[in-house]
């Protein structure tokens, strides 16, 4: 893996961590944040897509499999939205991010054909021992929903990494960024629809919270969407969750949650995971 892939990906965490952090953190409705924010970069890319694609090279094919990750996306933002609902962010994000680490390595592993190294697993693994470290110390709070949504959002984060990576060999990050964010947030709509108060209610009065959601949501995946194109989905997935460390800190200074003796331990997995993974 090249220093430029490694170091990119680490920089996206930042964002992956940032806006997760204040979609928790915001009073509003977390499901309508997620739907609307997902929907505003759906819109600010649609000019450049309309005047730059060439929709005339999509298959058929394409079409479906795209269809059905803009459905994967969806079901994401739900997941998500529910699980900071009756979860916290310390206890909910550490399980989901790890499990959805594992879920994509096995399945990967089982579906396609390329193989992974023996230090590219042993980097993963670590990755993933680091993140249930994090969330140890809360996991005695986490409620019957929580525990569900969070491996929920784990079996999503494991479905559209593996769709995303499938895909985005065939078509532009620019067509593919626009159809998801925008498929995605009306399908979100179309199910939510007896709760649109709340999606006008969150317009209206969150538009920083949507504005992070969108860029910084967004940016981080574009990341992983040009790093599919250069290394395998595993290391990717494995990579991003640098993120936990990076909420682990933000939950430090903002939100005053203690650092236990199992953090600490869960970051230094993680610390060693990156490094093997970069030498991988």
């Amino acid at each position: 893996m090249s220093y430029l892939v490694f170091f990119v990906i680490l920089f996206a965490s930042f964002f992956q961590a940032y806006w997760n952090f204040f979609t928790k953190k915001s009073s509003a409705d977390k499901t309508s944040l997620l739907i609307v924010g997902w929907l505003s970069f759906g819109i600010l890319l649609l000019p450049a897509f309309l005047y730059f694609e060439d929709l005339s090279s999509i298959t058929p094919n394409l079409w479906i499999l795209t269809a059905l990750a803009c459905a994967i996306h969806s079901s994401y933002i739900f997941f998500l939205g529910w699980g900071y609902s009756v979860s916290d962010l310390s206890t909910l994000y550490p399980i989901a991010r790890g499990c959805g680490v594992a879920l994509t390595s096995i399945s990967y592993l089982l579906f396609f054909k390329d193989s992974l190294s023996t230090q590219g697993l042993v980097g993963i693994f670590s990755i993933v021992c680091g993140t249930f470290f994090i969330g140890l110390h809360s996991v005695n709070k986490v409620s019957f929903k929580g525990f569900v949504a969070a491996l929920l959002v784990a079996v999503s984060i494991c479905s559209y990494s593996l769709m995303d990576s499938f895909i985005i060999n065939k078509v532009s990050i620019l067509f593919y960024l626009t159809v998801t964010s925008l498929g995605s947030g009306l399908i979100a709509i179309l199910l939510y629809r007896r709760k649109w108060d709340r999606i006008f209610d969150a317009v209206k009065n969150n538009k920083k919270e949507i504005s992070i959601i969108a860029l910084g949501g967004n940016f981080s995946y574009i990341v992983m969407l040009w790093a599919f194109t250069k290394v395998q989905a595993p290391y990717v997935v494995a990579l991003r969750e640098f993120s936990i460390v990076v909420a682990s800190f933000l939950a430090y200074f903002y939100l005053k949650e203690h650092f236990y003796r199992s953090k600490w331990l869960g970051l230094g997995f993680i610390f060693i995971g990156l490094v093997v993974l970069k030498l991988a």
